[in-house]
């Protein structure tokens, strides 16, 4: 049963373990999906557990992850959002639950998985059986939101290198912003915002980087429950000279500004 916890790559697959004459060819073009392991004892006990807590019944926002997680083992993470999380009106009846696919095993791995329409209409007619009649509810993807980087840097390298820099520290800002779209181990965080000083802070620690200039995003990105920002495909990014002033407003603190 390795295959459910790792699927098989396409053609492994060749025939039948019986023959069947009546059939010639068996291909298998594709990588396998969709299966599911029985069920060991800890995953028993925690589907009991969840099954006695929410008793088949989706009140609250616990009960709609927990109902969709357990009946899709093809959705890796859910967030449900009502009404108060939205900034909506709190009276209104509405749940938005957003899913995101498991993209373990899926080459390549995706910058901005989305699950497809047909399982989105599955995941609602699922939750409608669960609960009241009153409530409206919206099953869809997150919201990915594309920043782009303006950046000024001063390389450590020769100026002759400055494009492969540019080109490797736009690269670089692509794995930073969305990492599970080069390891499929890493968390796809809902919601999440960064702040500046992290970006800065990671592209001041290249080895090929001098000092950051200047740095600022270029949208104005309002983060929702929703959400999920990656990277634009390509940073403004400019090499500058380094300036031969000095003084209080050319000098970096730690760097070749020291106070005693």
């Amino acid at each position: 049963v390795d295959h459910f916890d790792k699927p098989l790559p396409a053609n492994s697959i060749q025939g039948f373990v019986t023959p069947e004459s009546a059939i010639k060819i068996v291909k298998q073009p594709t990588t396998s999906f969709g299966g599911k392991p029985e069920e060991n004892d800890d995953k028993f006990i925690t589907r009991v557990s969840e099954r006695l807590r929410h008793k088949q019944r989706a009140i609250t926002a616990w009960d709609y992850e927990r109902l969709v997680l357990e009946e899709f083992p093809e959705i890796y993470k859910v967030k449900c959002i009502t009404a108060t999380d939205d900034n909506n009106n709190p009276a209104e009846p509405k749940v938005t639950v957003v899913v995101i696919p498991d993209i373990s095993n899926t080459t390549p791995l995706p910058e901005e998985p989305k699950a497809p329409l047909y399982l989105l209409k599955e995941i609602k007619d699922l939750l409608k059986k669960y609960t009241s009649e009153f409530v409206e509810i919206e099953v869809k993807n997150p919201e990915y939101e594309p920043v782009t980087c303006t950046i000024e840097v001063v390389f450590s390298g020769e100026s002759s290198r400055e494009g492969e820099y540019i080109n490797k520290l736009n690269e670089e800002l692509k794995e930073f912003f969305a990492p599970w779209a080069y390891d499929q181990t890493v968390d796809i965080p809902l919601g999440r915002s960064i702040e500046e000083s992290l970006v800065i802070n990671f592209i001041a620690q290249r080895e090929y980087v001098h000092y950051v200039a200047d740095f600022e995003f270029k949208e104005n990105i309002e983060m929702k429950p929703d959400s999920i920002l990656v990277s634009a495909e390509n940073h403004e990014i400019t090499a500058v000279a380094e300036p031969d002033s000095y003084g209080i407003g050319y000098m970096v603190i730690g760097d070749n500004f020291i106070v005693n």
